[in-house]
């Protein structure tokens, strides 16, 4: 759809859609960050310097297959992670400050066991839309993903059980499909 590899693509500030979703995350330790990388993974970590990178080569099964390796991976560490957040990389609007209110606000809720979503709004309707905090509970099923679908399937069974929380976060709503979405920044 974007024709080239979108995340490399320099914008009119002359950086690259991956710089802006690096900076928004910065402020995390980067020994709890990695970026799962497919498509030029090579470039990618040229770019995430200070970053771990995790290289997908079978990417193109689709992210649910990402998230599924980068979940497997954290769950071959030697840490006890209590949850996991995923954020996309072509999510270019979301800031420092809006992210760290979003994993304050899960932080402060004490619901350890609940998905955490973004929520914006688009016309009449209230969108949800990661970045995701997925509970421990939910590193299973993770780890079992594939296709295009994300974790679609575990928010839409966290819901049903009242296990969701939403947080407001209108900067999530942007993100970057095509090189028109782009050029409407």
């Amino acid at each position: 759809r974007f024709g080239s590899h979108k995340l490399l693509h320099k914008m009119t500030n002359g950086s690259t859609l991956i710089d802006a979703i690096a900076a928004a995350v910065a402020k995390r330790d980067p020994n709890d960050l990695w970026f799962v990388t497919g498509h030029h993974a090579e470039n990618m970590s040229s770019y995430l310097r200070g970053f771990q990178c995790l290289p997908v080569s079978d990417y193109v099964a689709g992210m649910g297959h990402s998230i599924a390796a980068g979940v497997r991976h954290l769950q071959s560490l030697a840490i006890d992670y209590d949850a996991v957040l995923i954020v996309l990389a072509d999510q270019i609007a979301l800031s420092s400050a809006g992210l760290e209110h979003f994993i304050g606000t899960y932080e402060a809720s004490n619901n350890w066991e609940a998905v955490q979503l973004a929520v914006y709004e688009s016309g009449d309707l209230l969108v949800k839309t990661p970045p995701a905090i997925f509970p421990r509970r939910d590193f299973a099923a993770l780890s079992q993903l594939g296709g295009d679908s994300g974790g679609t399937a575990i928010v839409k069974d966290a819901e049903r059980h009242h296990r969701l929380q939403t947080h407001w976060l209108a900067e999530a709503g942007i993100d970057i499909d095509t090189p028109a979405d782009l050029e409407a920044l």
